[in-house]
């Protein structure tokens, strides 16, 4: 590898043996060299492959600003991330991440803490991008003696979200506000509340979570199927059939979505099984 445009004494630009751009990182590993200068492998601590249509300016002024420190936690924490969420992540996570958790330390440093307010939505329905977020809060106090709230961990769970699912923060949101209301109307219509650590709750919650998505993207199937099924559900399982009933007024209403009858079919299946395991326990 050769240097190919220097960012700061730590952070160059290089390629890899495939000729695709690169960030090499390492203490020092830019001192006393120019472009063009071979870098030793000994030097080399990280290595971040650019994601295509990245922003190089941005990126840029990113690397400058972001100490090595961070970038070094933030990509600790990314691995995490992938063991943890069994997912693929980019690279280009560290770079975005790394820059949120460098601004929120310098905050913090200053005394100024966000409140999340959907703190409470998010540590429910993205539990395990929550957990990710509690370790990056291990992971900053223990590197950078700095403690932020918990408030933050939901903040840096919504990185891994956006990284995992096509969409954006605006879209999280509107997702997560949505999943609350269905909960609420079948914890109001059950008169009932839910082991939210069961095994049951959380399959549950990973159906909502996609159909909600599909309703925010206006993306759910319009095919009707098998009415002979939907007339057995509704039979078998009047009660949770009835409670669909009360969703899918709720998404005509507020969302101008129309839910079909294959899926209410699921839907009631969903909820009837959380309910009997619920009172079973």
């Amino acid at each position: 590898m050769v240097i190919e445009k220097i960012v700061n004494n730590n952070v160059v630009f290089s390629r890899d043996e495939n000729g695709d751009e690169i960030v090499v990182a390492g203490r020092g590993i830019a001192f006393q060299r120019k472009p063009g200068a071979k870098i030793p492998l000994e030097d080399v601590e990280k290595i971040f492959h650019i994601q295509m249509g990245i922003n190089t300016s941005r990126l840029d002024k990113l690397l400058a600003e972001v100490p090595l420190a961070i970038l070094e936690l933030t990509d600790d924490l990314l691995a995490y991330g992938r063991k943890l969420l069994k997912v693929e992540l980019s690279d280009s996570l560290v770079l975005s991440l790394g820059d949120h958790i460098a601004t929120v330390v310098k905050r913090a440093q200053e005394g100024i803490l966000l409140v999340n307010p959907a703190i409470w939505e998010i540590k429910r329905f993205y539990h395990e991008e929550y957990l990710v977020g509690v370790k990056g809060l291990e992971l900053i106090q223990e590197r950078l003696g700095v403690i932020l709230p918990e408030d933050e961990a939901a903040f840096i769970a919504i990185h891994f979200v956006n990284a995992t699912n096509e969409g954006d923060s605006q879209d999280l949101m509107r997702t997560t506000r949505l999943m609350q209301e269905i909960t609420n109307v079948i914890k109001y219509h059950f008169n009932q509340s839910f082991d939210e650590e069961s095994a049951y709750y959380y399959r549950f919650i990973t159906h909502l979570k996609f159909f909600s998505e599909r309703v925010i993207r206006a993306t759910l199937t319009k095919e009707e199927e098998d009415t002979d099924l939907y007339d057995l559900i509704k039979l078998k399982y009047p009660n949770s059939f009835a409670c669909v009933q009360k969703i899918c007024q709720l998404l005509k209403e507020k969302y101008q979505c129309t839910v079909t009858k294959e899926e209410q079919v699921y839907l009631t299946i969903h909820i009837q099984r959380l309910v009997y395991k619920t009172s079973k326990d």
